[in-house]
């Protein structure tokens, strides 16, 4: 993680759009939590999904440790929003790493849990903030490098009638969000983040030599 600039708190997370065992969430997450609290896994609903690089599992409930509805709320910041055009919140319902940026890394956008003191109390036992990077930059010689705290990328399969250049800004303005689907953070922050990046990349580039 030198490279990135940050660190690894051991920790990643993700929101489920229901917590009942026999969903998404994964058989050894359940078998975990249940050997650590000696309690059968009884959870249903909207929930948020911790798990450590020991294999320790915390569980967050919709309504009881974090607000209804609102899901891992992607901030973006004053420097991410001017200069990547990200958005000043989105919502984010995939995997995320919990990390700590380095002195000389700017965090460019954040994730934010709506915790409610349940929830807030959870964390805090465990050493971890209600809010965490999400994009971060750091230079290093003449090498800019780019962290994305999450699997950004993961989208529903895109038909190849979307795969046509210049529809990403149709998408971005009608995708709306909706619990468990990341087709709306895939056009409206994904999508503008690369473009964003690359233009920036290739505008650093030298011109080519003419032969």
């Amino acid at each position: 993680m030198d490279w990135f600039g940050l660190t690894w708190k051991g920790w990643i997370g993700r929101f489920f759009k229901d917590l009942d065992r026999q969903r998404e969430v994964p058989p050894w997450a359940v078998r975990n939590y249940e050997r650590q609290t000696g309690q059968e896994w009884l959870f249903e609903g909207p929930g948020f999904l911790f798990v450590n690089e020991d294999d320790q599992v915390e569980v967050l409930e919709e309504g009881i440790d974090v607000v209804k509805g609102r899901g891992l709320r992607f901030k973006g910041l004053p420097d991410g929003r001017q200069w990547l055009h990200l958005p000043e919140d989105a919502r984010y319902d995939y995997w995320f790493d919990l990390v700590k940026p380095k002195p000389g890394t700017t965090v460019l956008a954040e994730y934010e849990l709506p915790l409610l003191p349940p929830g807030e109390k959870k964390l805090k036992a465990l050493g971890l903030p209600a809010r965490t990077p999400a994009v971060l930059v750091s230079q290093m010689g003449a090498t800019r490098s780019f962290y994305f705290a999450g699997d950004f990328v993961d989208a529903w399969p895109v038909p190849n009638f979307h795969k046509v250049a210049g529809l990403a800004p149709f998408h971005r303005l009608f995708s709306r969000e909706d619990p468990g689907d990341p087709s709306s953070f895939y056009w409206r922050v994904y999508v503008p983040l690369m473009s964003r990046i690359l233009e920036d990349t290739l505008a650093r580039q030298p011109a080519p030599r003419s032969r």
